[in-house]
């Protein structure tokens, strides 16, 4: 799902990347919210050093997990990967974020809508 969100949040979301913290520790940098939403941020793409757009997943606290995929922590998430019992992807993997324990769901894309105005949901 694509997500345009104004010049002010786009530029917060680089401080919040957590590609190489969940990948090495399973931690988060820290929690993005957007429209009461709560949002992990998990890298970028970019073209001659601008930022296309930022990918992350939407979180809920363990606790809150309704779903049907155990969430498992990172190496764990990786062999069910691997051995083709999970889909790729960050969704069902188990994270830490300050004293939260998280799963993350659907993959997200954040694009800047290029105006100080939020636009809606496509």
């Amino acid at each position: 799902m694509d997500i345009l969100v104004p010049d002010t949040k786009y530029n917060e979301l680089e401080a919040f990347m957590s590609c190489m913290e969940i990948s090495e520790s399973g931690t988060a940098k820290g929690i993005v919210l957007f429209n009461n939403i709560e949002y992990v941020i998990t890298g970028s793409s970019s073209q001659h050093g601008v930022y296309q757009y930022f990918m992350g997943n939407r979180v809920v606290d363990l606790a809150r997990y309704t779903g049907t995929l155990k969430p498992l922590p990172n190496a764990e998430h990786q062999i069910e990967v691997n051995f083709e019992r999970r889909e790729r992807g960050n969704t069902g993997l188990l994270i830490k974020c300050g004293n939260r324990q998280l799963v993350m769901l659907e993959k997200v894309h954040f694009i800047n809508s290029g105006s100080g105005v939020q636009s809606s949901l496509f």
